[in-house]
C-alpha cells in the first residue's frame, strides 16, 4: 500500500493518491482540488470510474485504511474550533462526499510509553459508520480509532488505557 495526501496551509485537501495491491490486483485511488471542487478517480484492472464532487464547505479525506486521514480530520477539526462540527468527507473508494459529524464523547486517562496522558474522546458519525476516536488531549494527536461495524481497530504503539480511563468501546 501506498498513499499520499498533500494539503495547503489551511489544511485543504489539495491532492491525494492510494494505491493498493490486494489479492494481485492493484487499485488506485486518486483525487485533486479544481474548483469549484475536487475531481475523483478510482481505477482498477477491469474499469475506471471518475466523477467531479463539489467542494462546500471545510473538507477532509477519509480512508480507514490511513491512519494519518484521521490526523488531518482532527487537525481540521480543530482549527474549526471543536466543539460539535459537520465536515465534508470525501471518501475516494465510493466516489462520494459525505457529512462527517464529530461531537465530544468524554474524556478518559492511559499511558503512553511510561508517561500518564489525558485522553478526550469524539464520536464521528460517517453514514451509518460510529467512529470512536481518542486522542492525546495536549499533544492534539490520535491515539486509538474504533469502527466497531467494520472490525477495525487502531492504537498508538505504546498506549494503554488506565484503570479509570474505560476503553473505547
Amino acid at each position: 500500500m501506498r498513499s499520499e495526501l498533500d494539503l495547503s496551509t489551511a489544511l485543504v485537501p489539495e491532492r491525494y493518491y492510494l494505491r493498493v495491491l490486494a489479492d494481485g490486483r492493484l487499485e488506485e485511488f486518486f483525487m485533486s482540488r479544481r474548483d469549484p471542487g475536487y475531481d475523483l478517480i478510482v481505477r482498477t484492472p477491469a474499469n475506471q470510474h471518475d466523477k467531479n464532487i463539489p467542494a462546500g464547505g471545510a473538507v477532509v479525506i477519509l480512508d480507514n485504511l490511513v491512519i494519518g486521514h484521521y490526523q488531518s480530520a482532527l487537525d481540521r477539526y480543530d482549527a474549526a474550533g471543536g466543539g460539535t462540527r459537520s465536515l465534508g468527507a470525501l471518501v475516494p473508494q465510493i466516489l462520494l462526499r459525505m457529512p462527517l459529524l464529530i461531537r465530544p464523547a468524554g474524556t478518559g486517562s492511559g499511558r503512553l510509553g511510561e508517561e500518564p496522558i489525558v485522553i478526550e474522546r469524539l464520536a464521528w458519525r460517517l453514514g451509518r459508520h460510529v467512529i470512536h476516536v481518542a486522542i492525546d488531549h495536549d499533544a492534539r494527536e490520535v491515539i486509538e480509532v474504533v469502527v466497531p461495524d467494520q472490525d477495525l481497530r487502531f492504537v498508538r504503539r505504546g498506549f494503554v488505557w488506565s484503570e479509570d480511563g474505560t476503553p473505547t468501546p
